[in-house]
């Protein structure tokens, strides 16, 4: 918001300096200055800025520039396509700067998701302690996903915590309610489950918790698959150890 109303503030302080060269300078250029502050909005604030900034710039330049001067009416037809220009500029250059943006977050967060599936098979391969690849699990979804609670229960433990909704082998939530959050789907609030080694003979589940707000798109999901299959693995590795010591359930919610 504080590029906004900086960006805004600009926009207006150059409309209205412009006045004094107003018979010197074409409309078309000081329509092309103002554009040029509505693009440097649109790219640094994103969708928020570049609108708030077209908008703004939009009506100095009605008001300044276009006659009758000092007023919103416009009587030419030019200067009216000029005035809907700049506003549809900020709208298109806020959008485009705000998925650029958005890519930029998510190719960050899927290099994060390689490094730790890496760091995470380094330590099935040196067979470390159980617990130990438990808790790098629990780790890696909770920072990667935004978990709230995340417990393990041994198939032959399975709490009352009832037939939750299962994330299958595709990514996808086999639920019958999906709550959107603006940029995706939240996890059900009740939470999922994800099973820990083969259908036929799980070593159990992994139940997940996360934020009602925050969106878990299907590479995330298909991070936290991935994950389950590491830990089958490290399980069917260390059978000996015990599985109802991995992590306690966490208090009622």
């Amino acid at each position: 918001m504080a590029t906004a109303a900086v960006m805004a503030l600009l926009a207006l302080t150059v409309a209205a300096a412009l006045v004094g060269v107003r018979g010197e300078l074409d409309n078309a250029n000081v329509a092309l200055i103002l554009m040029a502050i509505v693009v440097v909005a649109g790219i640094v604030g994103g969708r928020v800025a570049g609108i708030t900034v077209a908008i703004v710039a939009s009506l100095s330049f009605n008001y300044f520039h276009t006659k009758p001067y000092q007023s919103l009416r416009i009587d030419r037809g030019n200067d009216a396509i000029t005035a809907a220009l700049l506003f549809v500029s900020g709208l298109v250059v806020g959008e485009v700067a705000n998925r650029r943006r958005k890519a930029k977050e998510v190719a960050t967060s899927r290099s994060v998701e390689v490094e730790r599936l890496h760091d995470l098979a380094q330590r099935v391969a040196a067979a470390r302690p159980l617990a130990e690849v438990w808790d790098e699990v629990r780790r890696d979804l909770v920072e990667a996903l935004d978990a709230t609670d995340v417990w393990f229960e041994p198939a032959d433990a399975i709490s009352a915590s009832g037939a939750l909704p299962k994330v299958a082998a595709s990514g996808i939530v086999e639920g019958r309610v999906y709550h959107w959050v603006g940029s995706g789907f939240a996890l059900p609030k009740e939470g999922v489950q994800l099973r820990v080694g083969a259908e036929e003979a799980p070593h159990g589940r992994v139940v997940l918790r996360g934020h009602a707000r925050r969106a878990v798109d299907i590479d995330d999901r298909l991070f936290a698959l991935t994950l389950m299959e590491l830990l089958a693995l490290a399980i069917a590795q260390q059978s000996g150890e015990s599985l109802a010591d991995l992590a306690p359930m966490p208090a009622a919610s």
